[in-house]
């Protein structure tokens, strides 16, 4: 019995698991594309055109001719109109390739050459390399797409793509012939996919329903692991201990000058039950935009990156003339700027002041209401601290009685890590003369400040010193507090009355070599990014073209060179042999056989008979003249051909 092999039968389309995640990525890309203020509508036309032309090829066997040419001009002009639709992204900031202007355009491109793909002549079961190249593709669609904070969409398409990939990825090696599935096993199969797709869609929902609530419940409470890595809180209390466990993680960088080493986090106006309100959630935060925050300002700026979870503050001098940010910011009324987005880490830049004592974006106008409540002293405050306060502020500008204050408790304090108070711990600490940390000097001299009729506020913050070159480097342990006072006809200023062996640079040592050098590894990432953001629009596009252009070239090359070999082939090619030639050489391969000689499938007859008697080698010399050479007595080679055939039997050499 013979038997029949039957050939896999071609596939014209790709493969269902493959477009259907092509499909999901046009989707969620779609709607990436629907959030942005930068969409237009003729944007929401092109991703269903596109999907509409993937999913024609499943109606037609028609292809696109095998020609590369008719593929690349599908490409201009689908590239084209896309760039036409879509328009070049304008605008050229830090990190500007991480916009989403550029994603959506790299994601209509990436969804344009999967349609070019679709459309190609190609068997997609063989070879398997043409489905990983639309698996990537779809998955660059999916990154396109996923360019977004609004994380809820990515939470639900994403389930749907992976099980798709899944699928997508089976297509890649497998046999020519794979054993059948049974019918138990292929539902089995089904139900863990509808199962695993049950659980994502609730994961999901939960996570994006509750995150909210989430957040809240972590902020309300103090969030304890952040204070102990960043060394602040929301809340302030004046304890025995400030940051007790001084941390040497990294939680700013800042690249420039700083005008004062004084870097604000949050500033508090009430005072109560020995600690300072209001809490980050009980303030309200409204929007600033560009002109508030100071963003056009002159001055030299310094580039901040935070690597701490800052819940999304902003820190930077009281008197900084501007802040320049990619984020949407808000504000309260103390001046604390804080990002929409608490889950990023920010990077802005800081624009030095032109003068001292300016008022930019953190300094807000002292209105009636606020005057008062920072005039307030709390009931708990032992009345004798207002009359020495009076007394040793005296007469004068308000800045001179300040000044008075300010060295009072600098000259009659000690600094010291841990006080234990007795009693309401402000007035402990000022009528006793008592050493205390850094949160005690600031609170006294709000204090001290408001009993001699002059409006201040409790802040905390870092006090940045570690300075490296032109880089200053924050840590956790760098955390600090001091007051910020209201002059009329000056604004805000910062007070700091923390003697100079509490500060800081004088309570902490350097950081050795080991932590120096881990940090510089950690960093990496970091100087990479940077270095990229350096890299101008016009620079990468440049480059881009240089590339399209080289590709363009090596194509046009690679064309021609074949085009000559095929010329040159057709140049050398040569007619049969005659039928008389043809009948000699299968006369003379049978007398060879017969002589017990073997002609090798690989090589010559020249090669094979090379030690053959010489009858043998006459008649090839006289068929290689007939066959290729200047012509010859025909004859001969039948005379030749009698004397073989007549030549006793001989063995292989």
């Amino acid at each position: 019995m013979t038997e029949t092999t039957t050939e896999k039968p071609r596939e014209d389309s790709i493969p269902l698991p493959v477009a259907g995640a092509t499909i999901t990525g046009f989707a969620m890309l779609y709607v990436t594309t629907g959030q942005f203020r930068s969409a237009n509508p003729a944007q929401f036309l092109g991703l269903p055109v596109l999907g509409t032309l993937l999913l024609l090829t499943y109606a037609t066997h028609w292809r696109l001719p095998s020609s590369r040419w008719y593929g690349y001009a599908l490409r201009g002009v689908l590239f084209g109109a896309i760039v036409l639709i879509v328009g070049m992204p304008r605008e050229d900031t830090s990190f500007w390739y991480f916009k989403d202007e550029y994603t959506i355009l790299g994601g209509y491109l990436l969804a344009a050459e999967m349609v070019v793909q679709a459309w190609r002549w190609r068997d997609w079961s063989q070879p398997p390399e043409a489905v990983g190249v639309a698996i990537l593709l779809s998955a660059l669609i999916v990154a396109a797409a996923s360019n977004t904070y609004r994380h809820w969409q990515v939470g639900y398409f994403a389930p749907v793509y992976a099980v798709l990939l899944i699928l997508s990825l089976r297509r890649i090696g497998i046999p020519a012939k794979t054993p059948r599935r049974a019918t138990g096993l292929l539902v089995f199969r089904a139900l863990l996919v509808l199962t695993a797709l049950a659980l994502a869609y609730a994961g999901v929902d939960s996570v994006n329903r509750y995150d909210r609530i989430i957040r809240r419940a972590l902020k309300l409470l103090n969030r304890p692991q952040m204070h102990a890595e960043l060394g602040l809180s929301d809340t302030p209390h004046l304890g025995s201990v400030f940051n007790p466990h001084p941390s040497l993680e990294r939680v700013l960088i800042i690249d420039g000058p700083l005008s004062d080493p004084h870097l604000r986090a949050m500033a508090f106006d009430r005072y109560q039950g020995s600690g300072w309100r209001p809490m980050m959630s009980e303030r309200t935060f409204v929007p600033i935009d560009d002109a508030g925050l100071g963003s056009s300002k002159s001055g030299a700026r310094a580039t901040v990156t935070e690597l701490g979870d800052l819940p999304g503050l902003l820190v930077a001098p009281l008197d900084s003339a501007g802040i320049v940010t990619d984020a949407e910011i808000d504000r309260d009324d103390q001046g604390v700027l804080q990002t929409h987005n608490l889950t990023q880490n920010l990077g802005y830049q800081i624009i030095a002041p032109p003068r001292t004592a300016n008022q930019g974006p953190l300094c807000i106008a002292l209105g009636d209401q606020q005057r008062s409540m920072m005039l307030m002293i709390p009931p708990e405050i032992d009345p004798r601290v207002c009359q020495f306060a009076r007394e040793i502020a005296g007469s004068g500008s308000p800045m001179t009685r300040l000044s008075r204050l300010e060295q009072e408790l600098r000259d009659h304090h000690a600094y010291s890590l841990v006080f234990v108070p007795t009693g309401e711990p402000i007035s402990d600490f000022v009528l006793n003369r008592r050493a205390a940390h850094c949160e005690y000097f600031g609170s006294a001299m709000v204090i001290m400040a408001r009993s001699a009729g002059i409006p201040a506020r409790f802040v905390t913050g870092y006090y940045a010193h570690e300075l490296e070159g032109n880089q200053t480097v924050v840590r956790g342990r760098d955390a600090h507090a001091w007051a910020e006072c209201w002059i009329d006809g000056t604004g805000w200023v910062t007070i700091d009355a923390t003697p100079s062996s509490g500060t800081p640079d004088a309570l902490y040592p350097r950081p050795s070599g080991w932590r120096l050098w881990w940090d510089w590894v950690s960093d990496l990432p970091r100087r990479i990014k940077q270095t990229l953001s350096q890299i101008g629009r016009g620079s990468v596009l440049l480059l881009a073209g240089a590339v399209v252009a080289i590709a363009l070239l090596a194509a046009l090359y690679r064309h021609l060179r074949d085009r000559r070999k095929q010329t040159i082939t057709k140049w050398r090619q040569y007619a049969g042999p005659s039928a008389d030639l043809a009948a000699a050489a299968r006369r003379f391969e049978r007398a060879v056989q017969r002589h017990g000689l073997i002609l090798l499938p690989h090589r010559t007859w020249r090669e094979s008979l090379a030690a053959a008697p010489a009858p043998f080698q006459e008649f090839i010399s006289e068929y290689d003249i007939l066959r290729f050479g200047a012509a010859d007595d025909p004859h001969r080679l039948s005379e030749l051909l009698d004397r073989i055939e007549q030549e006793p039997r001989i063995s292989n050499p």
